[in-house]
C-alpha cells in the first residue's frame, strides 16, 4: 500500500479517536452534573438547621419586614410613634402621583416665620433603634423554634438566658450580629455557638443619609439643594412638591431598587396676606 495512504488513513483514525473522546468527555461532565446536583441539594437543606445558618435566616426575616415599614411611614415601624403628621394626597398622572395617606414631618413648626425643627435629628440611629425594637421578641422566637426543631430530632439543646444584639445600617444593607451562647450535642458530637451575623440587602441607608442632609438644609436654610444631593448620590432621586398649603413633600428614591419613602417639611412659613 502506498505509504501517502497508509499516512492519511492513519490521520482519519486519530481525528476519530479524538472525536470519540470528546464525546466521552461531555458525557462524563453531563453524568456527575446530574449525580451531584441532587446531593447537593440535601446537604443544603440539611444545613438550614444548623443555628449558625439557621438564626441568621430568621433574624434578616424580621429584619426585612421592619425596614419595609420605615419604608412606607417614613422612618418609622409603627405610624403610632410619628409626632407630626398630615394626610394628603395629589394626582396628575402616574409620574406626578402623590398617593393619598398620612405623611410624617421629619422637620417641622407649627409657627409661622419659624425655621422647622428636625423630629429625628440622628436620622440613621433612629432607625437602627426602631429595627432593634421590632426584632427583639422575634429573635427570641427564633431561637426558641430552632431549639423544639432540634430537640425533636434528638438533639440536645442548650441556650444562654441572656440576648444581646445590634443592627447597624451600612451602605447597600443593613448588618445585624447577635450574641447568645448555645450548645448543641447528638451521638456525643457537641457543638458551639456564640456569635450569630445576619446581613440584609437594602438601600435604606442610602435613602435615610439623602434625607438627613435634606432636613438639616431646611433647618438651617428653609430650602434645601436637593439637586446638588443628587449630584453627590448618583443612585438617588429626589423630587420635592410644594402643597398649597404652605407644606413640601421630598420623594427620596433608590434608583436601583426603586425603593423610596416621602415625608413632608413645614418651616419658614409666611402669614397669608388678609
Amino acid at each position: 500500500m502506498d505509504n501517502k495512504i497508509i499516512k492519511k488513513v492513519n490521520r482519519r483514525g486519530q481525528v476519530t479517536i479524538f472525536i470519540i473522546l470528546a464525546i466521552l468527555i461531555v458525557v462524563a461532565v453531563i453524568l456527575l452534573f446530574t449525580l451531584y446536583r441532587g446531593p447537593i441539594k440535601t446537604y443544603q437543606d440539611k444545613q438550614s438547621k444548623e443555628p449558625n445558618q439557621n438564626i441568621p435566616q430568621c433574624a434578616g426575616i424580621g429584619v426585612e419586614e421592619a425596614i419595609e415599614k420605615l419604608l412606607n411611614n417614613a422612618g418609622y415601624v409603627n405610624a403610632e410613634d410619628i409626632r407630626f403628621s398630615k394626610q394628603f394626597g395629589y394626582n396628575l398622572g402616574e409620574k406626578n402621583e402623590i398617593p393619598y395617606k398620612t405623611y410624617a414631618y421629619l422637620c417641622y413648626t407649627p409657627n409661622n416665620y419659624s425655621r422647622c425643627v428636625p423630629q429625628e435629628p440622628v436620622i440613621i440611629e433612629h432607625l437602627e433603634t426602631q429595627i432593634q425594637d421590632y426584632i427583639n421578641d422575634k429573635i427570641k422566637d427564633c431561637f426558641s423554634k430552632l431549639k423544639q426543631d432540634l430537640e425533636s430530632e434528638g438533639y440536645k439543646v442548650t441556650l444562654e438566658n441572656e440576648v444581646n444584639f445590634s443592627v447597624n445600617l451600612i451602605p447597600g444593607s443593613a448588618r445585624t450580629i447577635i450574641n447568645r451562647k448555645m450548645t448543641t450535642e447528638k451521638s456525643y458530637q457537641k457543638k458551639e455557638f456564640k456569635e450569630f451575623i445576619s446581613i440584609s440587602q437594602s438601600p435604606l441607608y442610602d435613602i435615610a443619609i439623602a434625607t438627613q442632609k435634606i432636613v438639616e438644609q431646611e433647618a438651617k436654610f428653609c430650602n434645601s439643594d436637593y439637586l446638588l444631593i443628587m449630584r453627590e448620590n448618583p443612585e438617588i432621586e429626589i423630587e420635592k412638591f410644594q402643597t398649597g398649603d404652605d407644606n413640601k413633600i421630598y420623594t427620596v428614591k433608590h434608583i436601583n431598587t426603586g425603593k423610596l419613602w416621602r415625608f413632608m417639611v413645614r418651616g419658614c412659613v409666611l402669614n397669608t396676606p388678609s
